[in-house]
């Protein structure tokens, strides 16, 4: 049985995936394979992985399919994957070299235990800082501490709100786990934050290893989501309501993180629907006295700025 899926999601990056393919050919672990989710490219993506697949160094799945955002084609990935961990690499990251070795041995401790959901390494800037986000960063004093450990057991929740650790993250997760939780698809819309994949996780209870070792290196690229995020939320804003609805549901968040996403519940959802709807659709109704009128001042915010 193949121990690790890498999947990566790609739209128009053909340019980018050599960097990548290169840094799998370095890894000091071989029982991984490569599965490629073509997002409906128009470049020179297809024949870009044509290259590596006639070069026969590494086992790579290529799939095809229409355009329909990155959630739509982790959905197709897990389907395609044979690995008992799959592991998102986006085509702008880059591995160690011992990565998927240090991915593998940290699942190997808590393998034999269900209530884990996979392990989770740290991504690293350009500079091989590491990323501890940019709003809510991780404080200094937590930073300090979390050097100090080889690696956290915690759930998603526990991590990012008891712990206070942010940052974006190199998740490796179950693939059994992850197939039980589908990203929803909404006709015509291209975006679905990943966060819903993590909140089910969390509202389930699943737990992680964070190991605490740098194994991905990222360049977040001035046409990638992250970049754009605010425009790819109000172009589709009933996944977007959607993923800030479940957000609101989970009670294990600080009741400020809970308010906040209301808000914004009803600033990208009012672009599709109306506030009736929205509010009979609400998670939790008691939020909206205050959530209503925040989020519809936001909402004309932006429309001013797009």
């Amino acid at each position: 049985m193949i121990g690790i899926s890498v999947f990566t999601a790609t739209y128009n990056r053909g340019h980018l995936l050599q960097n990548l393919y290169n840094s799998l050919l370095k890894q000091t672990y071989e029982n991984f394979e490569w599965v490629v989710v073509d997002d409906g490219s128009e470049d020179d993506t297809e024949s870009k992985v044509a290259e590596f697949i006639q070069d026969n160094k590494i086992q790579i799945k290529y799939v095809k399919k229409p355009n329909g955002g990155k959630h739509s084609a982790w959905n197709l990935g897990v389907k395609s994957a044979c690995g008992e961990l799959m592991f998102g690499c986006d085509s702008d990251d880059t591995l160690k070299p011992n990565a998927l070795e240090l991915t593998w041995n940290y699942w190997s401790t808590v393998r034999g235990d269900k209530t884990y959901a996979g392990v989770i390494g740290l991504r690293g800037g350009v500079n091989d800082e590491v990323l501890h986000g940019k709003r809510n960063s991780t404080p200094p004093k937590q930073i300090k501490w979390l050097e100090e450990q080889e690696y956290v057991d915690a759930t998603i929740f526990e991590y990012r709100y008891k712990m206070k650790i942010n940052g974006d993250r190199a998740e490796a997760i179950r693939r059994d786990v992850w197939q039980k939780f589908p990203f929803p698809v909404y006709e015509g819309e291209n975006f679905m934050s990943e966060s819903v994949l993590f909140d089910r996780l969390g509202k389930a209870g699943y737990k992680f290893r964070y190991f605490n070792t740098i194994i991905m290196t990222t360049n977040y690229l001035s046409d990638g989501l992250a970049s754009n995020m605010i425009k790819n939320q109000r172009k589709s804003a009933l996944s977007t309501a959607y993923t800030i609805n479940l957000h609101v549901s989970c009670t294990e968040l600080p009741l400020s993180e809970r308010m906040r996403s209301a808000c914004n519940y009803y600033r990208y959802g009012a672009c599709k629907k109306t506030l009736r709807k929205l509010f009979l659709e609400s998670n939790n109704k008691f939020f909206a006295v205050i959530a209503i009128p925040i989020g519809v001042l936001l909402k004309r915010r932006d429309d001013k700025r797009f």
